[in-house]
């Protein structure tokens, strides 16, 4: 199968191109996995619709492959939130939650602790924020956001800009050495995390000001 169209990585990191058997091993590791969110809108008519994946695409395999580890990329999300007027593929309010709901149900359901969202589109950065927040209320998940225009994504960016791609490996790293949730065997013997560690520090560099006192809050959905 090509992968051209599931994720611009190589096989290695590629979700896509792992046999289910494989999954439980990986997720013992702690395999990180990694959802890209793209929007196919342009600002203006010379922009191409992909614009966002071509950049983020490229910048997150040089970023996976600067910081090494263990990752998987699970295929991009191109159905999101989209204006109207300058979207293409683009999904309702309503919809885009569930459909990100869902994919977050299957990382968990396969045995994952971690999703990293990495999200180049400016129209869906609070949404992927509040899907980050509410995976993590719902499912247990340890989640994060890295938005591109943190790395400084713009339209007329280069894919190969080097700045881009080491922000991203540091973030990565930084992702895969933040403490995974203790499975519920393990946390009978274990103390709670503290409140600074629910966040990693890369948190203040690429996402606004949230307390940790209203994520604690947060009413686990039934």
């Amino acid at each position: 199968m090509s992968n051209c169209w599931l994720a611009p990585v190589t096989p290695a990191p590629a979700w896509a191109d792992r046999a289910w058997p494989e999954f439980a091993r990986l997720a013992r590791t702690g395999t990180v996995a990694v959802l890209p969110v793209h929007g196919f809108a342009a600002p203006d008519a010379r922009t191409a619709f992909d614009q966002e994946e071509r950049i983020g695409g490229e910048w997150l395999r040089r970023g996976l492959a600067a910081a090494g580890g263990r990752f998987l990329v699970l295929p991009p999300v191109r159905f999101c939130l989209a204006p109207r007027r300058r979207g293409l593929l683009g999904l309702d309010p309503e919809t885009t939650p569930q459909l990100l709901r869902a994919i977050a149900a299957g990382v968990r359901a396969a045995g994952f602790a971690k999703l990293a969202f990495f999200n180049t589109s400016p129209d869906n950065e609070p949404l992927i924020a509040t899907a980050a927040v509410d995976a993590r209320a719902e499912f247990g998940l340890r989640t994060y956001v890295i938005q591109a225009r943190a790395l400084g994504y713009t339209p007329a960016a280069d894919p190969a800009d080097p700045t881009a791609a080491a922000l991203l490996a540091d973030l990565l790293r930084e992702i895969a050495r933040h403490p995974r949730p203790p499975t519920r065997r393990a946390a009978r013997g274990l103390p709670a995390l503290p409140p600074a560690a629910l966040f990693p520090p890369y948190r203040e560099r690429s996402l606004p000001p949230l307390p940790t006192q209203k994520l604690d809050a947060l009413p686990a959905r039934k």
